[in-house]
C-alpha cells in the first residue's frame, strides 16, 4: 500500500470536505447508506483487529472511507474491547453520517452505545 505524505490540514480538510458531501443528501432508508450526485454509496463496517484491541473500517462502495483504529476523542491511546463494540461505535458514524452530522463521537455517546473501551 502506498502512503501519501501530505501536511495534516490538507488531510484533515480533505476528510471533512469528503465527509459533508456525502452527509450532504440524506437518505431515509434504513440500509446503511449516503447520497451524492444521484447516485448512493453502501457504507459498510469491517472490524479490524489490533495488536491490544479492536477498531474499524468504513469503505464508502469498495474504498476506506474511514480507518479508526483507535478509540476517538480520548486522551492516550485506547481501543475497544471487542469486535462487537467496535461495530458500536461505527454504526454511531454512520448514523451521524445518514442524519447530516459531522461524523465525530465522544465519549458519552460510546457509553450509551454500550461500546465498551481500555
Amino acid at each position: 500500500m502506498t502512503k501519501l505524505k501530505m501536511p495534516a490540514y490538507i488531510a484533515g480538510f480533505s476528510l471533512l470536505a469528503l465527509c459533508f458531501s456525502i452527509a450532504s443528501c440524506r437518505n431515509g432508508s434504513s440500509r446503511k447508506t449516503a447520497g451524492y450526485n444521484d447516485s448512493m454509496v453502501l457504507l459498510t463496517i469491517k472490524p479490524i483487529q489490533l495488536q491490544n484491541g479492536w477498531g474499524y473500517e468504513i469503505f464508502a462502495g469498495n474504498k476506506l472511507f474511514i480507518k479508526q483504529d483507535k478509540v476517538p476523542q480520548i486522551t492516550g491511546t485506547h481501543y475497544f474491547l471487542s469486535r462487537e463494540d467496535a461495530k458500536k461505535a461505527a454504526k454511531l458514524v454512520i448514523e451521524k453520517l445518514k442524519n447530516n452530522e459531522l461524523p465525530s463521537i465522544d465519549t458519552l455517546e460510546l457509553q450509551k452505545a454500550g461500546a465498551r473501551y481500555n
